[in-house]
């Protein structure tokens, strides 16, 4: 069924959390559709097949203007620190004397790792009793070294602390955190060592992030080995022991057993065993929340009833935990785990209208779905929310930051549907059913359509996915045993075990669900759980559809409305769509009022052809970087462009955001800008 999407509402405190305990009403148990409000599978289109509706060109309308941003509200200096006396090393690899600026993305006690500001290159300095920290900003000088991993290194003689600035990580693949070429430095001709079975430019120094599955933990719980797939096989990246993936160094903490899905952030490095160098990721510090939100779901249970405590739905504690444990069996298979205690995370909520709530065609939808939203996303962030109420059938969907489920008390197929929290989850986590609409009524219907439809098999793909069979959809078939059904001449096997379809017991999902699965789980990660959305409030807003573009090189591009994936997810519903290839930019002027420190943030656009874009200003690297891929089409929401205010003169200045790769999961270079903020 065609949905409307949610939209946000703001309600008094005191009206939302009208909460008490209520006793519990057994509902009559019936045979209920087994997700009666399912979203149905009508938004997995790549973003470049939405109409564009401009091409060519140098502006977007006749009638776009120059923004102009009012003054800053606070203005910050950089602060300054004294310099620190230093130790002279010795040269291993040359005498050449340097002096370079960096951000210091990992401290011990006689050495660091740093990166510059506004640069994709890092290196090791050699410093006793440094005494700088991370995301200090140093001023350094030294001899230029090779590290007995084979690291490119300064032995540093001289350093001066000169501010505190946090640097924001980038993701990287397994793959090209190991490197396989020269990256070209500012202070001579000698680089970090090339990996078998990396690629790029190597990330030695820099603060990276990277993901995967462990495969193996050190015996002593110092380092884990993790691998994304992306250098698979027996040539492709392993540790000494043969285990595939990349070895990460953990400063503190227990280590996640094998199986388990991590993300993880530190600082990209090498280490030497028997003459061979190895890729390392050095200097993590678990973040062990945001580890667990990506490797585990903690779940809170809502149970609401009426406004005057009436009606409440069908719940209790320990049958909530019945429906954890079953989908802990299913998501076995994905490395996601559900966490629940009773005690702590089961509330009631007294509201007719999420009692009420069945979908989008509720005639309320936009203030149910706006108070759901809210109250998940408010008073439960870091938690996937659960509202149990007294309509029928359930439903979710990535743009949604709760899941609505029926009582207890739903059966499907003459049983308790035990499964159907899993299913709903699916769709929580960017999941589309196997078939394409709602499910026909018999075989008959079916074959019309089929029919109807030139006979199409494509028809029947409801979740556009290489790997999940085209599924007709037939309720009569639900509940039997029937491996296929022949529709006008045309056998179709019917993905009985998966789990986003109807059929009774489904409990499976394939390779690219669960990669679909992982990423969504990850972007609501970057938000506590929330959906994303391209919201901005406040002063300083500029669309990018609405700005002249001065330049465009190597990115035809238009104004593209985002109808097809929900348009009020993105400001105004339109963006600016580019079809750059690798290295196309576009650029945005725009002006600022009066001098002064001034806050920059992008809005951009996530999906499965999208590439990694860098942002500029006034032709500046700001450090920036954005993968837009993403395996939805979904908003990044907010991104700040730099990680400190940035000083802008009175007049005019332009932002670039021009491409510079694409993720190894991307199908092209093209990019999508919603729009900017600067305050």
């Amino acid at each position: 069924m065609k949905w409307k999407h949610s939209h946000r509402l703001i309600l008094p405190v005191g009206l939302l959390m009208a909460a008490t305990a209520a006793p519990v009403a057994r509902a009559d148990p019936g045979l209920v559709p087994f997700c009666s409000a399912c979203k149905a599978g009508l938004q997995h289109a790549a973003a470049s097949s939405a109409p564009i509706l401009q091409t060519s060109g140098l502006t977007a309308r006749p009638d776009a203007s120059i923004p102009v941003v009012p003054p800053p509200r606070v203005q910050k200096y950089p602060r300054g620190a004294p310099a620190r006396a230093g130790v002279i090393g010795s040269a291993l690899a040359s005498d050449e004397s340097v002096s370079t600026t960096l951000v210091v993305t990992a401290s011990y006690p006689d050495y660091f790792y740093g990166q510059p500001e506004d640069g994709f290159w890092g290196v090791r300095v050699n410093y006793p009793d440094h005494g700088f920290v991370q995301d200090e900003k140093v001023a350094i000088r030294g001899t230029v070294v090779t590290s007995d991993e084979g690291e490119l290194a300064i032995n540093a003689s001289t350093g001066t602390a000169l501010e505190m600035l946090p640097v924001a990580p980038v993701y990287q693949s397994n793959r090209a955190l190991a490197g396989a070429g020269s990256p070209v430095l500012p202070f001579g001709r000698y680089s970090h060592p090339a990996v078998a079975g990396g690629a790029g430019l190597g990330t030695a120094g820099v603060l990276v992030s990277t993901g995967g599955v462990v495969t193996s933990v050190s015996p002593e719980g110092a380092f884990m080995t993790i691998s994304d797939g992306s250098a698979w096989g027996p040539d492709g990246l392993h540790d000494p022991e043969g285990n595939a993936g990349v070895r990460v160094f953990v400063d503190e903490g227990p280590l996640p057993p094998v199986g388990t899905y991590v993300e993880v952030t530190g600082v990209g490095s090498y280490y030497d065993s028997g003459g061979l160098v190895y890729p390392s990721l050095k200097g993590v510090k678990p973040d062990w929340a945001k580890w667990k939100l990506l490797t585990k779901i903690r779940v809170h249970f809502i149970r609401v009833s009426d406004d005057d405590g009436g009606r409440p739905a069908d719940i209790t504690p320990a049958q909530a935990a019945t429906w954890v444990t079953r989908a802990n069996q299913i998501f076995a298979q994905t490395n996601v785990q559900l966490l629940y205690d009773p005690a702590k995370d089961f509330t009631d909520f007294k509201s007719t209208w999420l009692n009420d709530m069945s979908g989008s065609n509720d005639a309320n939808w936009s203030q149910t779905s706006g108070l759901a939203n809210f109250v998940a996303s408010f008073y439960y962030a870091g938690k996937m929310v659960v509202f149990v109420r007294q309509a029928a059938g359930g439903f979710s969907w990535w743009d949604l930051s709760f899941v609505a489920m029926p009582g207890y008390n739903t059966y499907h197929c003459g049983s308790l549907n035990t499964s159907l929290f899993a299913h709903e989850i699916g769709h929580y986590l960017g999941l589309w059913h196997t078939f394409p609409s709602d499910p026909f009524a018999d075989v008959a219907a079916a074959e019309q359509y089929f029919i109807n439809n030139g006979k199409n098999p494509a028809v029947f793909d409801g979740d556009g996915l290489s790997d999940t069979l085209p599924d007709p959809g037939i309720r009569t078939l639900e509940c039997g045993s029937t491996s296929s059904v022949t529709l006008a001449g045309v056998t179709f096997q019917l993905p009985r075990d998966n789990l986003m379809s109807y059929y009774k017991d489904a409990d499976t999902l394939s390779a690219v669900q669960r990669n679909r699965l992982h990423w969504t789980l990850g972007w609501r990660a970057s938000n506590k759980m929330p959906s994303l959305s391209n919201d901005p409030y406040g002063s300083g807003i500029m669309e990018a559809e609405d700005m002249i573009f001065t330049t465009h090189v190597g990115c035809p591009f238009g104004v593209q409305w985002m109808t097809p994936w929900g348009s009020e997810h993105w400001s105004n519903g339109r963006q600016v769509f580019g079809g750059c290839s690798n290295g196309g930019e576009v650029s945005f002027p725009f002006q600022v009022a009066q001098p002064g420190y001034y806050t920059l943030a992008a809005y951009l656009t996530h999906a499965p052809d999208f590439g990694i874009v860098r942002l500029y200003v006034d032709g500046n690297p700001t450090g920036s970087v954005f993968d837009g891929y993403g395996a939805l089409v979904a908003p990044s929401g907010r991104r700040q462009i730099g990680s400190k205010k940035v000083y802008l003169a009175a007049g005019g200045h332009t932002i670039k955001a021009k491409v510079i790769g694409k993720n190894e999961k991307s199908s092209n270079y093209f990019m999508g800008i919603d729009c900017f903020q600067v305050n």
